[in-house]
């Protein structure tokens, strides 16, 4: 058994976060994912948060993979700018015009999960998404 750690703060602020992260992680939560559902969808914010999560799992050793819950497009702007995804998430509703409705079609995700992979960090085969 496994679990997701989900830590979050009003503003993003990195700090707030992590200290969220580290009680998580103290009480042994984590190992499955960490994942931060931002307030916004600011790609700069975004970016620091991946790093953020990657410098902590890196320094830490923490046996596990973070995922950003922004809107693919961001994601893949992420990857673009050099960002450390381990995950690739976006949320689809049940018919393809719902998904048209929230620019999501299959060839987005298409190509959001080749830059995942691009960037070899999955850690089991090319689940990244």
């Amino acid at each position: 058994m496994s679990t997701r750690l989900q830590p979050t703060h009003p503003t993003d602020d990195a700090f707030g976060i992590a200290a969220s992260l580290f009680d998580g992680l103290l009480y042994g939560n984590g190992d499955a994912i960490i994942c931060i559902n931002p307030a916004t969808d600011n790609l700069p914010q975004v970016i620091r948060i991946v790093e953020m999560l990657d410098e902590i799992i890196s320094r830490y050793n923490v046996p596990t993979e973070s995922c950003v819950l922004t809107h693919v497009t961001n994601t893949i702007a992420a990857i673009d700018r050099g960002a450390p995804v381990d995950l690739v998430f976006q949320s689809i509703a049940g018919t393809q015009a719902a998904n048209a409705s929230f620019g999501i079609d299959l060839a987005l995700l298409a190509e959001a999960h080749a830059a995942a992979l691009s960037l070899r960090r999955g850690t089991v085969g090319d689940n990244v998404m």
